[in-house]
């Protein structure tokens, strides 16, 4: 009767096969012999291994030790009462088996409470070596569930590759766990951290309930991949508002498998507007001409210093009638400022467009919530965000245009938008790195137009959420960033006049466009839109076919594009018929699309 051999792992095993015979040592003795096997998986002799490849349906037990799955991530990890989390197998726990593209569910039989266990299943036939994976499923890591910080299992990730039988099985944790720790007495729901260079990849510890902050540090663990880099971490409110951003200055090593402690953040409970100086002498100086005299004053607070100075009429004659107010910060200094308080008080909707705000020198960062600039509360609601009719301005059109800042990543700006708030906000800050979130999922007119206009040194542009547009809310966005490589996504489905007109012209290094996805289109909506675009070699758009004809919508959007394109620069349509009419527009200048482009039908 033919027998079957079942494999028990351990570090000290090994499997010697002459002729039909399986011969099992330990520790150089002799165990157990077994005759006339059905199969064997796997030889090995004190002169080497001989590989038999593993036979499809072979019934093996694999052992694995939870001393190494667990050691390094849960030492660190405790719950409120410093209790350590301590991992065991259970009933029920299975582990999955690849060997090459073929895969296999190992069952626990034996070993649960325990930290070493022994599993069962059939091995995949082909190969001498398995990969092994607990859990069966990748956890999804994106969205998370705070249980009193206890980490569950099943969501950290472990494996162990080319894995032979005879060998302890060592399998190795694929994630780390970034500690957070909030001071403060804010109330939170939910916080997400993200790498600096790509906030598109974030990863949502959900609070719920929600946790209210006693202003003594608290700690809350979010499970993130190996990555080393500056980390971004936004907390949420109970109301759903994000409450704070704090990025790390340096990297946070997330490569080495353990349990990575952030510095205390603490939530202030007012998150003024501050510029911090990321050198030394560094300089702000704040304009008073163009709103001091129309009732509605800037008030400013130096770190250290024990009162807010109001930049008013009186700050005038005190400084002998200077119209300007000068402020020297050395590294890590802050200057705050809010507008006046108990009223409305919108001081950039009057300023001559003119006359900038602010002009600065030096390496800076500005962050904090920048409603508190509309009212000093930090109140404000989207009808207090004034357009001036009377200057034709937005609410913080050109604030910070040609200003040294570098990071403005923790920024907060509100999830609404009105008339040209953002017109040329940045503009010409050609040491801009790190943008700021752009939450607002609705659009006004003239909401972003130029707002990152000539910020050469910007690489990675934010996300675009928002899906419902309006005329001209995108356009010139990011004209002339030579230094942007990729372009941010566009979700709207339903386009305006004008919405993404000259939005990436003169981006010499673009190589990769965003897809073009909506199906009806508007005039003008794609007009110059990638003009100057050397380096781009393809674009996709998917309207339909009785779109085309409609004014301008594609007039120079291609124009000068693809100049330095390896290959022969091709848009991307979605059918023969799209292909034949777009090949068919013409403007006054030329065709809409130039003669070192081809049309083709999406693959």
């Amino acid at each position: 009767m033919k027998k079957t051999l079942i494999f028990l792992f351990t570090a000290v095993c090994a499997v010697c096969l002459f002729a039909q015979t399986v011969k099992v040592y330990k520790g150089g003795t002799l165990q157990y012999e077994l005759a006339d096997a059905d199969s064997v998986v796997f030889c090995e002799t004190a002169g080497g291994k001989i590989s038999q490849g593993f036979v499809k349906g072979q019934k093996v037990t694999i052992s694995t030790d939870m001393n190494n799955k667990g050691s390094n991530l849960t030492q660190a990890i405790g719950t409120d009462n410093g209790t350590t989390i301590d991992y065991t197998w259970e009933e029920g726990d299975s582990v999955l088996v690849k060997v090459n593209s073929e895969t296999a569910v190992f069952k626990l039989v034996s070993g649960a409470g325990t930290k070493s266990a022994t599993f069962e299943g059939e091995m995949p036939a082909g190969g001498n070596s398995f990969d092994i994976q607990y859990p069966v499923e990748e956890p999804n890591i994106t969205s998370q569930d705070y249980n009193n910080n206890l980490m569950p299992k099943d969501k950290l990730l472990f494996k162990a590759t080319d894995c032979t039988l005879g060998n302890n099985v060592q399998l190795v944790p694929q994630y780390s766990i970034l500690q957070v720790n909030f001071k403060g007495t804010q109330t939170i729901k939910k916080l997400i951290v993200s790498g600096i260079s790509n906030n598109d990849e974030t990863y949502t510890l959900n609070i719920n309930p929600e946790v209210t902050l006693n202003g003594t540090a608290k700690a809350f663990y979010v499970i993130m991949p190996k990555i080393n880099e500056r980390l971004k971490v936004r907390l949420i409110d109970n109301t759903n508002t994000l409450k704070a951003a704090f990025t790390t200055s340096k990297a946070i090593d997330l490569s080495s498998n353990a349990c990575i402690n952030m510095a205390d953040l603490n939530v202030p409970e007012h998150n003024y507007p501050c510029f911090t100086a990321l050198e030394d002498g560094c300089e702000v100086n704040i304009s008073l001409e163009a709103f001091v005299f129309n009732d509605r004053y800037l008030e400013i607070l130096k770190e250290g210093d024990s009162d807010w100075t109001a930049l008013d009429v009186q700050y005038v004659i005190d400084h002998k009638g200077a119209l300007e107010a000068n402020i020297s910060l050395d590294e890590g200094e802050k200057l705050y400022m809010r507008a006046t308080l108990g009223e409305v008080n919108n001081v950039f909707t009057i300023q001559d467009p003119d006359v900038p705000i602010f002009t600065t020198s030096g390496e800076l960062k500005f962050s904090g919530d920048i409603s508190y600039l509309i009212k000093g509360d930090g109140t404000a609601t989207k009808d207090d965000m004034e357009f001036s009719e009377y200057y034709d301005i937005g609410c913080f059109q050109q604030l910070f245009a040609g200003t040294t800042i570098v990071d403005a990543s923790d920024l907060i700006l509100p999830s609404y938008t009105k008339q040209a708030c953002y017109f040329e906000m940045f503009a010409g800050c050609e040491n801009l790195l790190y943008p700021p979130e752009l939450p607002a999922t609705d659009m006004d007119k003239d909401s972003y137009t130029y707002m990152f206009s000539s910020c050469t040194s910007l690489r990675n542009a934010p996300a675009l959420p928002a899906k419902t547009l309006a005329e001209g809310c995108y356009e010139g966005m990011f004209a002339g960033c030579t230094s942007l490589i990729v372009a941010p996504e566009l979700p709207a489905m339903q386009l305006a006049f004008l919405c993404y007109s000259d939005m990436f012209s003169g981006c010499t290094n673009l190589i990769q466009a965003p897809q073009l996805i909506a199906s009806n289109l508007e005039s003008s909506c794609y007009g110059t839109m990638f003009s100057g675009c050397s380096k781009l070699a393809s674009v996709t758009m998917l309207a339909n076919e009785d779109q085309l004809g409609k004014f301008c919508t594609f007039i120079a959007w291609l124009e000068n594009a693809g100049t330095s394109a390896s290959g022969t620069p091709t848009v991307y349509v979605k059918n023969a018929a799209v292909k034949t009419a777009l090949e068919g527009v013409e403007y006054g200048a030329g065709k809409a699309v130039p003669s070192n482009w081809t049309v083709a039908v999406k693959p």
